[in-house]
Parts: C-alpha cells; structure tokens; sequence
C-alpha cells in the first residue's frame, strides 16, 4: 500500500501547475509548426523549448516548472517518442546555485511512441539527503541527475510491464518483487516485511493469484 501511495504521488506531482495560462511562439512553415518553439507561463517564465518538423515535435524537448526548475527531458523523432526521457519532481528544496537543474522523478527510453527497456523511479530526494550529495560531490555533480533512493525498476517491451520487477522501500531494501508479462502479472511474486524478512510468496496467472505461501 505504501508503494502505491508513492507512485500516485508521483503522478499527482508531475500533473502539478497545468492550470496555469501558457503564452506560445515560434515559427511556422506552409502552415505548420517547423523550427524552434518555446512556451512560457503567464509571466514569461519558460515552460518549454524544443523543434517542431512539418507539424511534429522533433529532436529533444526541455519542460520547465514554474520554479525554473527541470519538469522533463524529452526525446522525439517525427512526433513519436523516442529515445531518452526523464522526468523532475517539483519540490521546494533550498539550492544555492544558480542555473537550470531537477530532482529525478524518473529516467527510461521511449521507442516508436512506446516505453521500451529499463526504466527506474526515484523516491523524491529530502533536504539532507541533497545538502549530504552537494558535500560529497560537489566538483562532479550535475543537478540534473540528483535523486532519491530508488522506488521501483523494471522493464518495458512494446509499452507493457515484461519481467521481474522490483520496488523498493525507503530504507533501499526490496519490499515487493515479481515478474509480468505482456502487462500481466504472471508466476512469483514476492513480498517482504520492513525489516527485509520474507511475508508472503503469491502465485499468479494471467494477473489472478492462484495460490499464496
């Protein structure tokens, strides 16, 4: 259950300002969208910046919250998703240094408009845990890649969940781990207690549980 809260509370985050008005402008070509684009919020803050080709988003696209902060990273081809995308949570998190940076909220690839191989989601990163990477790292650190501990990894073929899956809790120790295939929950699933102890093994088929250990 406290996997679940988490991950609604991702979705919840990412969602967050869309009400705001959005101003646009860029160019057009025989009455389409071509070359760059950029959309701001009602005061000029940037919102977004990236290529349109023949009416379709092309290339790599970077969203913005209304803090200045990364919102998204996004890779496209022809108007289809494609490539590397990473998605920032947005947090309040006291930063000192100046420029555009993120907190990842979550990193995977993108093939032919359909999510494709690994993709990780990150808890979000707390103030200490941030002032405790900006002292241990601060000549190589790239803000962009800050995150929490990890929440959930597993992989995608064709846009469906395939293969063992693994979340995680806050402490980094394995809470929930199973396998899916073609979106479907299918063999073991294992489940485990706070202190790392086994709780249950499940069974399924074709995503019903056909018996419990």
């Amino acid at each position: 259950m406290r996997i679940f809260k988490s991950i609604m509370d991702i979705i919840r985050d990412f969602f967050k300002g869309e009400s705001i008005e959005v101003k646009s402008e860029g160019e057009w070509k025989e009455g389409k969208k071509d070359g760059l684009w950029k959309t701001y919020y009602g005061d000029r803050k940037l919102k977004s910046v990236g290529n349109w080709k023949k009416g379709k988003k092309d290339g790599l696209w970077t969203n913005y919250h209304l803090n200045g902060r990364f919102s998204s990273k996004e890779s496209w081809i022809e108007g289809k998703k494609d490539g590397l995308w990473t998605n920032y949570y947005n947090n309040d998190i006291h930063v000192d240094i100046p420029g555009n940076y993120g907190f990842l909220e979550s990193e995977g690839n993108y093939k032919n408009d359909m999510k494709e191989g690994l993709w990780k989601l990150y808890y979000e990163i707390t103030q200490h845990e941030y002032e405790w990477y900006l002292t241990s790292f601060f000549e190589n650190i790239t803000f962009d890649d800050v995150k929490g501990k990890l929440l959930v990894e597993g992989n995608w073929k064709e846009d469906k969940q395939e293969g063992v899956w693994s979340y995680y809790n806050q402490k980094g120790q394995i809470k929930i781990t199973g396998n899916w295939r073609k979106g479907i929950k299918e063999g073991s699933w294992i489940y485990y207690d706070d202190h790392g102890q086994l709780h249950k093994e499940e069974f399924m088929k074709n995503g019903n549980p056909e018996n419990t250990l």
